[in-house]
């Protein structure tokens, strides 16, 4: 029995977003998360503020060292799709440890049709979004990352069932993410609306030939995929954050009550506040007033 209800995601979503779930009153469609053997959590609400903090986060490192190697497209595809594998019997029957990988599968059928590898670069970096060691594996000269996962996308890729709910699951997504209009003005909703489709056409079990397999574990693809996985492991930790129902905004706004007006002064003061926690990514070559100035960064 799970206990999806009432969620502190769900809790964020209605007091920063003004969005309600729109999962009935028993329990969400799919969980975001396992405790204990427990599902908690909802996926739907998880998934949605992943995707709104990848546009935050693609608006911050605007004019940094990772603008130019991070496109908004590809980052926001792969908030999109980083969870997906969640929605798999796998994983809701068992809470299943392989999600990512489900998910880098699911993301390499959907964006097949990226130009110049983009969409390998993308499943990438979803595979890699919980998996540490694999992204180490990935520069071992003793064993590369080629030799570490081919096995077990060849092996997972044609065992992959979704729950019989996830054609409804992606529709209330879909019209989750066209509530929020700052994604329209941005004019991410076509490309965000185009991975929806892509998904609900899936046909399951999922088939990929070798050469695919293989591309989705190519280490030559790192240097574009790691600075793509590094915002999006940010923006799932922050949506995570509202799990704790302390969500990271409300913290920061909070604790920033505490300082001067001094950029300097404010982002010393935040950084002792927090002790490097990781889930609190600021822009500091940016003024206060940016970073404090809503929901909307």
């Amino acid at each position: 029995m799970g206990s999806g209800l009432n969620s502190g995601e769900c809790d964020v979503l209605r007091s920063v977003f003004k969005l309600n779930c729109p999962h009935p009153s028993g329990s969400p469609p799919a969980y975001s998360y396992y405790e204990n053997g427990v599902g908690k959590g909802c996926w739907l609400a998880h998934t949605l503020l992943t995707v709104v903090e990848a546009f935050n986060l693609a608006s911050e490192v605007g004019g940094s060292p990772l603008s130019s190697k991070v496109k908004p497209e590809l980052l926001l595809a792969a908030a999109l799709l980083h969870d997906v594998g969640k929605l798999s019997k796998d994983y809701i029957n068992r809470g299943g440890s392989y999600h990512n990988l489900i998910s880098a599968i699911v993301s390499l059928n959907v964006l097949k049709r990226w130009p110049n590898e983009e969409g390998c670069v993308v499943a990438q970096a979803v595979l890699l979004h919980h998996e540490s060691r694999m992204w180490r594996v990935m520069f071992s000269r003793d064993k590369p990352l080629t030799f570490d996962c081919y096995s077990l996308v060849k092996k997972i890729s044609k065992q992959i069932e979704m729950t019989d709910k996830y054609s409804s699951i992606i529709d209330m997504l879909g019209n989750m993410l066209r509530s929020l209009k700052f994604l329209e003005e941005a004019k991410y909703v076509e490309t965000l609306n185009g991975l929806l489709d892509a998904l609900r056409e899936l046909k399951f079990p999922l088939k990929l030939e070798t050469d695919e397999e293989k591309t989705l574990c190519k280490a030559d693809l790192a240097p574009r995929s790691l600075p793509i996985y590094y915002l999006l492991q940010m923006a799932d930790n922050r949506a995570a954050f509202a799990r704790e129902r302390s969500y990271w905004r409300f913290a920061l706004d909070g604790a920033a009550e505490s300082f001067g007006d001094d950029i300097e002064e404010f982002t010393d003061g935040i950084i002792d506040t927090f002790k490097g926690d990781s889930r609190i990514f600021l822009t500091l070559t940016g003024a206060k007033p940016r970073i404090l100035q809503g929901a909307l960064v």
